[in-house]
C-alpha cells in the first residue's frame, strides 16, 4: 500500500466469492439471492475482462487451490478464454490442511513457476484466488495471534496470506518481467471483523484494493468511492482498451463519474456516496 495506488474507499459488492468475482471480472453488480455466475445463460452474456484482454493478445490464467467447478466457476472462466485453469486437481492433496484446498503459498509458487517458465513474449494476464483467510482458518503456519476465537483465528489466517504474498512479491522482483508487470490486490469479499457486524453495515464491505508491481512508479492514494464493479472499466481505461459495454462500471480515474459504491446482502443493499450512506433492509 506505501509502494503502489491505494485505493482507500473501495467496497465489495457482496458477500459471497461467486459474486465478488463476476463483480470484478465482468462489473456487473451483485444480487442479493441471485448468483450470476450460477447462470450460463445469463453470465455468458456479459462482458469480461478476460474477454477483452484475449482479444488484445493476452494469455490467460486462472489459479485455484480449491475446486474450479465450485459454483460452476470453470464454465464462467471458460467463456471469458481462461483457457489455463489450475485447481486442487493439479496439486498434492498431502499439503491439504483446509479442506478447502490447497494452501496459498504453494499455489502463488506454482503461479510463480509457470510464470518463469513462459518462453512467449506474449502479455499475460493471470488471476489467483486465495483460499486460507476463509473459514476454519486452518494454517500452515505457527500461530502469531493466540486464542481460538474467530477474531484472532481470522486474523491469523490473515497473517499467512499476506506472508505468502510477501514471498511471491521478493521472489518476483528479482525477475525479467517484474519491471512490466501491474499486480492488483483486491477481496472477493469482506468477512465480519470484529466479529458481530450486522450483515448491512457498510464497514462489513470495505475493502482493500492495492496496484503495485514494477509498472507502477509512484505512490498515490485515490480516495474516490468505488466497488468492485469498477475494476473492469479502471484497468481497461489505463490500457487503452474500450471498456463501453461495461455499463455498471466506472473508470475511477475519470473525475466527471460519478462516485458511489453499491452493496447486496440476502434481504437487502445498500448505497454508498459522498453524501451518505442508504441501506434498505427487508430481513
Amino acid at each position: 500500500a506505501q509502494e503502489g495506488i491505494l485505493f482507500s474507499n473501495f467496497y465489495a459488492n457482496s458477500f459471497r466469492t461467486d459474486r465478488g468475482l463476476s463483480c470484478l471480472l465482468s462489473g456487473y453488480p451483485s444480487q442479493p439471492k441471485f448468483s450470476i455466475m450460477r447462470q450460463p445463460k445469463i453470465s455468458n452474456n456479459l462482458p469480461n475482462i478476460g474477454n477483452k484482454l484475449s482479444q488484445a493478445g493476452y494469455e490467460l490464467g486462472f489459479y485455484y487451490g480449491g475446486d474450479e467447478n465450485f459454483t460452476n466457476m470453470r464454465s464462467y472462466l471458460v467463456q471469458a478464454n481462461f483457457l489455463n485453469i489450475i485447481s486442487d486437481k493439479d496439486f498434492n492433496k498431502k499439503d491439504f490442511i483446509n479442506p478447502w484446498g490447497a494452501p496459498d503459498h504453494i499455489v502463488l509458487n506454482r503461479l510463480l513457476t509457470d510464470i518463469n517458465k513462459r518462453e512467449s513474449e506474449q502479455p499475460f494476464f493471470n488471476v489467483m484466488l486465495t483460499l486460507y483467510s476463509h473459514e476454519p482458518f486452518k494454517v500452515p503456519m505457527e500461530t502469531v495471534f493466540s486464542g481460538s476465537d474467530k477474531n484472532n483465528l481470522y486474523k491469523n489466517s490473515v497473517h499467512y496470506v499476506d506472508q505468502s504474498l510477501g514471498t511471491f512479491f521478493a521472489q518476483a522482483k528479482q525477475e525479467s518481467w517484474w519491471d512490466n508487470t501491474l499486480v492488483i490486490l483486491v477481496s472477493d469479499h469482506s468477512f465480519s471483523y470484529p466479529e458481530g457486524l450486522p450483515i448491512y453495515e457498510p464497514s462489513r464491505y470495505q475493502i482493500p484494493m492495492i496496484w503495485t508491481g514494477g509498472a507502477i512508479t509512484n505512490h498515490q492514494i485515490i480516495k474516490t468511492i468505488g466497488s468492485q464493479c469498477d475494476l473492469a472499466s479502471t484497468l481497461l481505461g489505463q490500457l487503452n482498451i474500450p471498456y463501453n459495454d461495461f455499463t455498471f462500471s466506472k473508470n475511477l480515474f475519470d473525475e466527471n463519474q460519478e462516485k458511489f459504491a453499491y452493496y447486496s446482502f440476502i434481504h437487502g443493499m445498500g448505497m454508498i456516496d459522498e453524501t451518505g450512506v442508504f441501506v434498505t433492509n427487508l430481513d
